[in-house]
């Protein structure tokens, strides 16, 4: 189970949200009832973990982790399952299991505000996400990137 941090001053919480599934364990296990903080005038950042409504499931709420940023090419899977940002293998201590895809397993993220962004995911920004447990995770491997619009707010775990 996570610890949660403790707010800073600064920080609203917006909900608390229970998680349901394996999708982030070992960070955030099922049922663990975590608060999730408002961005404010921030932009999500790589590593961040948000709750958002996927494209796909816009009536749910998931929890999943930002792996990339408008502008950033992202490659899954290969050979040594590891995840490539830009390129270079990116650390991930936190994932857990092989990073697998079927189908195309390369994604670009349009850069922001251009109307390939808009085209692409509907808005000025989108992001790529990924599920810590990695062989038991709905996420962006799917064929989608989430809409900032579609972004509620981050949870921070220790």
């Amino acid at each position: 189970m996570a610890a949660l941090t403790a707010c800073g001053s600064d920080d609203h919480v917006i909900e608390r949200f229970r998680i349901e599934g394996h999708g982030m364990s070992p960070t955030i296990e099922d049922g663990e009832q975590v608060e999730v903080l408002e961005y404010a005038d921030a932009a999500p950042a790589r590593g961040d973990i948000i709750e958002f409504a996927a494209p796909t499931s816009p009536d749910r709420l998931f929890i999943k982790r930002v792996i990339g940023l408008p502008g950033d090419t992202i490659e899954a899977g290969g050979v040594s399952g590891n995840v490539l940002l830009n390129g270079e293998i990116l650390d991930e201590p936190y994932a857990k299991g092989f990073t697998g895809c079927s189908g195309s397993c390369t994604w670009t993220i349009p850069t922001a505000n251009t109307p390939e962004s808009r085209q692409t995911c509907g808005s000025d920004s989108c992001y790529f996400v990924l599920g810590d447990n990695r062989q038991n995770s709905s996420d962006s491997r799917q064929g989608w990137l989430v809409p900032v619009e579609n972004i509620v707010g981050f949870i921070r775990v220790e």
